[in-house]
């Protein structure tokens, strides 16, 4: 083969490794919107999901988040820190520390560096 047909060969070979690149790529995406228009809930299940959030919205301890009362919200919160605050503040200094005594050797080897070594190897 001449340096020409090399070229093209290599060039068809890029190509149809591209298409079939893309084509199983659109072959995926086909696949998850059937999947995903096959199992999409309908109007009956939706509506039994938000049933009981609509119930727990009505609660007063949601009822600032859902736009009710912004001061009645505002003092839930100031309660909540008063208590946390009351909760930590005998917690400030902790008497129960845990101390581990650790005894720290040292050896003047003097003008035995490796007898020195060896007395720390054998001590611990």
């Amino acid at each position: 083969m001449t340096v020409m047909g090399n070229l093209q060969t290599g060039l068809l070979v890029t190509a149809l490794g591209m298409a079939l690149v893309f084509l199983a790529l659109i072959i995926v995406m086909v696949v998850i919107l059937v999947l995903d228009r096959v199992f999409r809930p309908g109007a009956e299940d939706e509506e039994r999901e938000r049933a009981p959030l609509a119930a727990s919205a009505a609660s007063p301890l949601t009822a600032g988040a859902t736009g009710g009362d912004p001061i009645g919200e505002a003092a839930a919160i100031a309660v909540a820190i008063a208590l946390q605050r009351r909760r930590d503040a005998g917690s400030l200094y902790h008497d129960d520390i845990v101390v581990e005594v650790v005894t720290v050797t040292t050896i003047d080897p003097g003008h035995g560096i490796w007898r020195g070594y060896g007395r720390m190897r054998a001590m611990s």
